[in-house]
């Protein structure tokens, strides 16, 4: 029996659900062996999220076992590292140690969903709560109580408001669910559990950058939208809704709006804010504008033939036009589609294209009422809020998880709801750790996920080269390993063994990461570390001189060392630079160097990170290392700079967005400080509902031309197949009529050949006297009257042949011209005008739209709505994502920059100075445009502009065009043979 197709499905969400459905019996009968992989061995169904936040249902109902939904697939827990869509392999690592697992695939769906991204503002990442997870939900609901709990003894009054205020960012489906579901349960809770809080004490506050909530029925169904406006409004006294508004950054005490309101709050749950996977940049899959993968109508990724995608992180066409929006009903359909796509590609059949168009919409407004429409009939109040309830249970992944909701729904309104706050513990940033003698530490190969401090002990490091292992260095208290992987996130260069009984402090990634970028120290080294001089060609030194020392010896460190001195790259290093064997550093220095107090600029990172996590009284062991001396030919490094006034730009300039200058705006789509993407729509003219209805015009009246034709056509083709009926019903009869006489013909041949054999042997008889000549005479008349019957046979069948001929001929004449007049109908049905006129409404439309002409920021906006355009333009945009400083050089001093070298930007408006590298060199010499505040400055002075790439463009992003003062490093001499 032939191995079983495999399928592998990544991400254990909607798609893979119905993805297991559609090849439930193909996995039982072993033609397919499909596989779920995810991190988390549940799925979380976020239809009721609200519910689970505010107590009515436990935590464990909306979370199902994923061993339990999905078989009869295999599951695995497991974290994908990485897709190979070449050699048709993923990489998986296991959360315990990183160690690294592969699987294979035949057919392999992509279902990653979407990951939260918050970083848009500063301190919403930080202090925003998330509702994606299962994790972040239960967190919030534990919050939640915990808030109510800590405000019920406060004494303090702007503490005690700051307590009792939520916010929820999003009017979306999702907020409005939340905020409506919280002030519900306030309401409740209140009144029997808190007492000692007044109703008009909390507030739920809903922040909404649209002009209505919901805005994802505001144009198709406003009626919808107004009712939930007025619904809200009258039924809760405590939910505030603040719109054309968005939280622009949060502190651990409030919440910051764009209006330059500030709202002291301890709680703020974000509902918006998604990005794709950070896996599928690694994908040399075609993308659209929000980065998701593409696919055709048979939901199977474009240029491949064996993967499929769907869900969030998939741009599926819909039949009607566009792409499938990131709702679950149509993850779970695409799902079912790849499954059954993915048998019909195993069975050589063909596919089917994706014809799910949506059933309806539906979102509940807390107290029993919702509104909803069902393939567009509107819905509201409390039957809105039954379908709402129905549709949803009727998804619930399995029927143990709908049982536990049916017993929760029954109990709450008679024992009231769950108040339990469980804190789970804090996870610890730093960990010890105890190995005995021999036991391996970290793996050669395996993921790094830590950094180690040695606290007590001996750890050797080790290498598999060609000729064995080999030991490279032996470790002891103060050291420390592991920096270079946690960095870079890859694989592990060397195995670490304990060679005696060894104590470490373990710290996390994310936490040295962490640190990393918060501490310049750490980051310089770690920065260094990673660098690929330092991490490969190093090692490679080392592999020169080690390749002849014996298995399980100890390489010659000292000639390591020297051998790396020798080597040329190492003496243009600068004095801080260190280079790694290992988990050793070498420090090159000038001769004008003192000796270190500590082993390498690392270890002093190390020991300010312990010292601030408190989680360690133990004191590194200070060590000086001898330093080696350097080459004759050393030069000492000059600490030289030019200084320069600049500018900051984002990348790529900043772009001004125009339209036509007099017309007005008439709804402005985006506002300062917004992120948007290419093509996005930024505003819409004043002319733009007029022109809208010219295009909706021209559209109806092409529709209305095409159902003419379409009935037109119909006429024609029933002509058409009457004249073919005809040709029908003339050559049929005829044909009979044709062989009929074909088969007389034959009989009479038949009869002739008879009659002529008959009268030969007559006439040999006659001749022979043996009958009279009167006989031979009697067979000759017959055999005449026999051919006289043949030629009358067939004359009679050329005349029918001619006769059906014309008849077919006639018949054909007719269907022909019916054939004409269908070939006419398009023609003469104006349908060409139509559409030309439809093309040309639609560009007016189009002209009446401002969209974005690149990813990028909104910097400044000069018109609002209802103003008018001005020479000013519309707006700014910037690709701040990356900021550049623009240093303005004197002209005498441009050959001394070079492409790497580094920078240092300040300027007041700076809380630190920001780091760069020189990017690149400008061709042009122009006069100095800097308006500085020094009276001395050289205004006539020529200068030529130098773009610098800033490394931490995030804290900057706000300041384009601001002064800034450039100090360019020369004693770093840059990258040779770089781009200028």
């Amino acid at each position: 029996m032939s191995n079983p197709i495999r399928v592998v499905c990544l991400g254990g969400g909607y798609v893979a659900m119905w993805l297991t459905k559609a090849l439930r019996n193909a996995i039982i009968y072993k033609k397919v062996e499909m596989i779920v992989i995810s991190r988390d061995n549940y799925h979380t169904y976020h239809g009721f999220i609200a519910e689970m936040l505010t107590g009515k249902i436990q935590p464990s109902q909306v979370a199902s076992p994923a061993r339990r939904i999905f078989e009869p697939a295999y599951f695995y827990n497991a974290e994908i590292e990485n897709i190979d869509v070449i050699k048709q392999v993923i990489t998986t690592s296991r959360s315990l140690d990183g160690r690294q697992y592969e699987v294979s695939y035949d057919h392999l769906v992509i279902s990653l969903g979407s990951v939260d991204d918050l970083s848009r503002y500063p301190g919403i990442a930080e202090h925003a709560m998330k509702l994606k997870s299962f994790n972040d939900c239960y967190n919030i609901r534990n919050h939640i109580i915990q808030m109510l709990e800590l405000a019920e003894i406060e004494t303090d009054a702007e503490e005690r408001s700051r307590l009792l205020t939520f916010v929820v960012a999003g009017g979306n489906y999702g907020g409005i669910e939340v905020a409506t579901e919280l002030a519900d349960h306030f309401r409740i809770l209140i009144k029997k559990e808190y007492r000692q809080i007044a109703p008009d004490e909390i507030k739920v506050i809903v922040i909404h950058s649209g002009e209505r909530i919901l805005s994802e029925l505001v144009l198709r169904f406003p009626e919808l939208v107004r009712y939930a406006e007025n619904f809200l409004h009258e039924e809760f006294s405590n939910l505030e809704i603040i719109t054309n508004t968005r939280i622009v950054a949060a502190t651990p005490e409030e919440a910051i709006l764009s209006n330059g309101e500030r709202i002291s709050t301890r709680t703020i749950i974000s509902c918006t804010g998604t990005a794709q996977s950070p896996l599928l940049d690694k994908l040399p899959l075609e993308r659209d504008k929000y980065g998701k993968i593409v696919t055709d109508e048979f939901v199977r990724v474009k240029g491949t033939n064996n993967v499929w995608a769907g869900g969030d992180c998939a741009a599926v066409p819909l039949p009607t036009g566009g792409t499938c929006p990131p709702l679950a009903i149509y993850a779970l359909t695409c799902g079912y589609q790849i499954g059954s796509n993915i048998l019909r590609s195993i069975e050589s059949r063909k596919l089917k294209a994706y014809k799910f168009t949506g059933l309806g919409d539906a979102v509940s407004l807390g107290n029993r009422h919702a509104i909803a429409h069902l393939k567009g009939v509107p819905l509201y109040g409390f039957n809105a809020w039954v379908a709402w309830r129905i549709a949803l249970f009727i998804f619930v992944p399995s029927w143990e998880r709908k049982l536990r909701l049916l017993i929760d729904w029954s109990m709450w309104p008679f024992l009231g709801r769950d108040i339990i706050s469980m804190k789970a513990q804090e996870k610890q940033s730093l960990k010890q750790a105890y190995f005995q003698p021999g036991q391996v530490i970290v793996k050669q190969g395996d993921i790094g996920r830590c950094l180690y401090l040695i606290r007590n002990g001996e750890v050797e490091v080790l290498q598999e080269m060609s000729n064995g292992e080999v030991i490279i260095q032996t470790l002891g208290s103060g050291k420390h390993f592991g920096e270079v992987t946690i960095v870079e996130n890859s694989p592990q260069i060397a195995t670490v063994r304990a060679k005696t009984s060894v104590q470490l402090v373990v710290i996390d990634r994310e936490e040295a990461l962490l640190l990393s970028n918060s501490l310049s120290a750490f980051n310089d080294t770690n920065r260094l570390l990673s660098s690929d001089t330092f991490a490969k060609e190093n090692i490679e030194e080392y592999h020169a001189i080690a390749s002849d020392t014996p298995r399980g010896s100890i390489a010659p460190v000292n000639s390591v060392m020297s051998a790396t001195l020798e080597a040329a790259p190492w003496q243009e290093l600068p004095s801080k630079s260190p280079a790694r064997i290992g988990s050793s550093r070498i420090l090159t220095r000038s001769e004008s160097s003192q000796r270190s107090k500590f082993g390498s600029l690392g270890l002093a990172s190390v020991v300010i990170l312990v010292a601030l996590s408190s989680a360690t009284t133990y004191v590194l062991t200070s060590k000086k290392v001898a330093t080696p001396e350097p080459r004759e030919n050393a030069i000492a490094s000059q600490k030289l700079e030019i200084i320069a006034l600049g500018r900051l730009e984002p990348a790529g300039e900043i772009i001004s967005v125009a339209g036509p200058v007099g017309e007005r705006i008439g709804h402005l789509e985006v506002a300062e400080g917004d992120n948007v993407k290419n093509g996005q729509i930024l505003a819409y003219l004043e002319s733009y509902n007029e022109r809208l209805q010219t295009r909706n015009l021209a559209a109806a009246k092409v529709r209305e031309i095409q159902e003419q034709i379409k009935t037109d056509t119909l006429l024609r083709q029933v002509e058409a197949e009457k004249s073919q009926s005809e040709i029908e019903q003339v050559n049929t009869p005829q044909l009979l009529q044709i062989k009929s006489q074909q088969a007389l013909i034959r009989k009479a041949e038949v009869e002739l050949s008879e009659v002529i054999k008959t009268r030969d042997r007559f006439q040999y008889l006659s001749q022979q006297g043996a009958i009279a000549k009167q006989d031979f005479d009697n067979k000759q008349l017959i055999v005449r009257q026999a051919e006289e019957n043949l030629n009358q046979a067939k004359a009679t069948l050329e005349q029918l042949a001619q006769t059906r001929s014309s008849n077919i001929r006639t018949a054909q004449t007719a269907f022909k011209a019916s054939q004409v007049n269908l070939a006419r109908v398009d023609s003469h049905s104006g349908l060409e005008p139509a559409k030309n006129n439809l093309a040309l409404a639609q560009a007016q439309l189009e002209r009446s739209i401002i969209r974005a002409p690149q990813d990028g920021k909104v910097l400044k906006v000069f018109a609002h709505t209802g103003e008018a355009i001005s020479q000013k333009s519309i707006l700014q945009l910037g690709d701040t994502q990356q900021m550049f400083a623009v240093a303005e050089v004197y002209e005498t001093d441009v050959s001394k920059v070079k492409f790497g070298q580094e920078a240092v930007i300040t300027s007041p408006a700076f809380t630190k100075p920001i780091k760069g590298t020189v990017d690149k060199v400008g061709n042009l010499v122009f006069k100095n445009n800097i308006i500085g505040d020094d009276p001395t400055a050289e205004k006539d002075a020529r200068i030529v502009e130098v773009k610098i790439r800033l490394q931490q463009s995030e804290q900057v992003a706000n300041f384009s065009n601001l002064q800034v003062d450039v100090r360019i490093q020369l004693n770093n001499p840059g990258k040779i043979g770089a781009k200028p």
